[in-house]
């Protein structure tokens, strides 16, 4: 029976028993080529050219798909949440954010992004990457920042984050500030750190400042010591 309104007024949908208001009930199949329509639900526009389609994916044991669409090309359409405000919670019932995702009890709640090639071929591809937007318009396409995983050897074995700070007038806007490499060196200004701490600046002034609150040029600097009395103060040898 495809379909079935029982005593209590639930609709089976492919079951002569709902469970519930409206109960729709699948084998299931893979996930439809975009553009597809697959034998799950849909919910579609007048014209039946824009859609939202959902089903049961019968070799994965358990898990649904939800995909927009157009089924007159393969062509994705967005899928908005909340677009009028509200937060959206995985894991919880009570999100305290736009997004706020909680694992299970006594497990890492955990943001995954996937990206990149599916073969490196070049240092500095970025594999995948977090931006950080703003409303106001003065920064070129509204990104004001990003933290990026970035291929440091030819063919991914390596990886590294890169840091990104954006800047009106510069071009381009958006520049790497810092990476930590895949040793966990620091490198400020060069993407490329020689050792813990690498501070490199293509200006030949302040590339490391260290200062006092109270006067400007006032800071003192230890190696090998905690109680400097110059400017620079070296306990041990120096070699040039």
């Amino acid at each position: 029976t495809p379909f079935i309104i029982d005593t209590a007024g639930n609709v089976g949908i492919g079951t002569t028993g709902p469970g519930a208001k409206l109960d729709v009930r699948d084998t299931g199949a893979s996930i439809p080529s975009l553009g597809s329509e697959g034998t799950g639900f849909k919910l579609a526009r007048t014209d039946g050219v824009a859609e939202l389609i959902a089903g049961y994916v019968a070799q994965n044991n358990g898990d649904f798909y939800i995909q927009t669409q157009r089924n007159d090309g393969a062509t994705a359409s967005n899928l908005l949440l909340n677009p009028n405000g509200g937060n959206v919670g995985i894991g919880t019932t009570g999100p305290g954010a736009n997004l706020e995702v909680l694992g299970a009890s006594e497990t890492t709640g955990t943001i995954r992004i996937n990206g990149g090639k599916v073969s490196v071929l070049a240092v500095g591809e970025i594999n995948s990457a977090l931006e950080f937007n703003q409303r106001d318009t003065s920064v070129t396409g509204g990104v004001a920042g990003k933290i990026a995983s970035i291929a440091e050897y030819s063919n991914g074995a390596y990886a590294g984050l890169g840091f990104y700070t954006a800047k009106q007038s510069r071009a381009p806007e958006l520049q790497e500030a810092m990476r930590i490499n895949y040793d966990g060196n620091v490198g400020i200004g060069t993407t490329n750190p020689g050792g813990t701490l690498h501070v490199s600046n293509a200006s030949s002034s302040n590339a490391l400042f260290v200062g006092a609150a109270a006067t400007a040029y006032g800071g003192k600097v230890g190696i090998g010591t905690i109680t400097p009395a110059t400017a620079l103060d070296v306990n041990g040898t120096v070699t040039a």
